[in-house]
């Protein structure tokens, strides 16, 4: 199987980049002060040889992992044992766990942090650069992360439960996975995808063990990492500033001066200042934790605490306290060794308004990396490119606007002198009529009106005549649309990897990670065999 030379489309090109995140990647003189730098080769290399984190958590970190991969009965990557060497640092990438890893992008962010570990191997050969994905597994967003769609349909886990995604059983799955295989019955690599699926989401686990069994497959000869910090002992390591926040809120007030300074540079922020920083984990809940006065109430639930009894909470049942979006990313920095982290559009945006969180915390903040782009094209998309003599860039225009200008290039019976000699010969009969009788004027612009609408309504006759001739052109054109915006979204945000691998299996994988380029922000163009 021959896999074609990959291509890239510039940033500047393609479009996916809007607002804050265009203008952090053209390195906006405003972000300096609100970043530890930004992204280049110099900066992690500066980032890399500055970097400090202890040998206690490190050996904690270590133990944690080692202990989550053995309960999903995984031999670790060899990777696990360099995060104890003092000369090793992470490069991470995050997202909530999707059933079947969710969208595309998803996947693209592993792969730009694994190919930004080979590179940075390169260059620094006595490193140790680990790729690690964060498991979002404490997110309850449910409606987000049950759905896949491929092959032009969605396909639902039809599950009820609610908190923490992570936590999710697997009782009542089988129905999905059975879609899914079913829809890919007879594709090469089918059958390898239906016994990782089956292992993966056997009764026994839960969605977050389900998830590391799938990537672990997918990533583990990469050396991928893949932390859930849903963990009472890296809770418990993080208890210090829970009960700092708790008491002091800083890093709200922190956060509300650097959503004024965004909201005055005419930025949007992407996220907003709440009573604090925490969620509740109940069994089946994940409740906001909200202040009262001086006291604490969660959301929902009677009962008032005051400080004192949160704060005996929290040094009881340090896990039950749920980071919300302005504190997550703190407790994934203080947790890793990390020099990098890969981010979306959106996270990209609420990241830049956290560096003052972390000063205030003494927590290092990363590098704030984009993540890679894809766009998978079939061979008969890359036909149908090439008859209608369309460039890769014009997929990023408005449909309308690129059919427009095919047509135009078509031959077209032209009526324009026709019609103005038309209209000039009827002029001139209205004016020798209103010349020579009397009530003519009303009269003749009615009829002047009718004229023209006539005539305009055999252009239109014309122009449909038009398309219905080159009607295959038109159709050509929109089935690449729909190829590169499914249901008018990029393919990346909806897509799911499922029918690529069943097609290609891991050289899939493989030459994803061979085109990535996560340093450039260019989209990268891949021409599937």
């Amino acid at each position: 199987m021959h896999w074609a030379e990959h291509t890239k489309v510039s940033k500047d090109i393609h479009g996916l980049y809007q607002g804050t995140c265009h203008d952090y990647l053209n390195t906006e003189a405003f972000f300096s002060d609100l970043i530890a730098d930004f992204p280049s080769l110099n900066a992690l290399k500066k980032k890399i040889n500055h970097k400090t984190f202890c040998d206690q958590k490190r050996q904690r970190l270590y133990l944690s992992l080692r202990k989550q991969y053995a309960l999903c009965d995984l031999t670790p990557p060899k990777s696990l044992e360099l995060l104890k060497n003092s000369n090793t640092f992470t490069i991470c990438s995050g997202h909530q766990l999707c059933v079947a890893l969710g969208p595309l992008y998803m996947i693209y962010k592993i792969v730009s942090s694994i190919a930004l570990c080979e590179k940075l191997k390169e260059e620094f050969p006595e490193k140790n650069i680990v790729p690690v994905f964060w498991m979002a597994s404490e997110d309850h967003d449910r409606d987000e992360i049950q759905s896949v769609y491929f092959n032009g349909q969605y396909f639902k886990w039809n599950t009820q439960q609610e908190g923490a995604v992570g936590r999710f059983n697997l009782n009542d799955i089988n129905p999905f996975i059975t879609q899914i295989t079913e829809n890919i019955s007879g594709q090469p690599f089918a059958e390898d995808l239906k016994k990782l699926l089956t292992k993966a989401y056997r009764k026994e686990n839960n969605l977050s063990q389900a998830t590391r069994t799938i990537l672990h497959e997918l990533f583990a000869s990469y050396g991928l990492l893949c932390l859930d910090a849903d963990d009472h002992t890296l809770k418990d390591s993080f208890c210090s500033i829970i009960q700092d926040e708790l008491t002091s809120n800083k890093s709200q007030e922190y956060l509300q001066k650097s959503i004024t300074l965004f909201e005055n540079q005419g930025y949007k922020a992407q996220i907003q200042k709440k009573d604090t920083g925490f969620f509740i984990l109940q069994k089946n809940k994940r409740l906001r934790l909200d202040r009262e006065n001086q006291d604490f109430k969660i959301k929902g639930q009677p009962g008032i605490f005051s400080l004192s009894e949160i704060i005996k909470q929290s040094q009881k049942n340090p896990e039950i306290f749920s980071p919300n979006v302005s504190l997550r990313p703190l407790y994934q920095e203080f947790l890793l060794p990390n020099i990098a982290t890969f981010c979306g559009p959106s996270e990209l945006s609420y990241w830049l308004l956290l560096k003052p969180v972390f000063d205030a915390h003494k927590v290092d903040f990363p590098l704030l990396m984009a993540r890679d782009s894809f766009l998978m094209l079939r061979p008969k998309t890359i036909s149908k490119i090439k008859k209608n003599t369309l460039n890769i860039p014009d997929l990023f225009q408005d449909k309308d606007v690129v059919i427009n200008a095919l047509l135009k290039q078509k031959p077209k019976l032209n009526i324009q002198k026709d019609k103005d000699a038309l209209h000039l010969k009827f002029n001139t009969l209205l004016s020798s009529l209103k010349k020579n009788y009397q009530g003519f004027e009303q009269f003749s612009q009615a009829e002047k009106k009718k004229f023209a609408n006539q005539l305009n309504y055999i252009e239109k006759k014309i122009e449909k005549a038009h398309r219905n001739i080159h009607r295959q052109h038109i159709e050509q054109i929109d089935s690449v649309y729909h190829e590169v915006f499914p249901n008018g979204v990029f393919q990346e945000r909806i897509q799911n990897f499922i029918p690529y691998y069943a097609l290609y299996g891991d050289a899939f994988i493989k030459h994803l990670v061979a085109s990535a380029a996560p340093l450039s922000n260019d989209l990268n163009l891949v021409y599937l065999p």
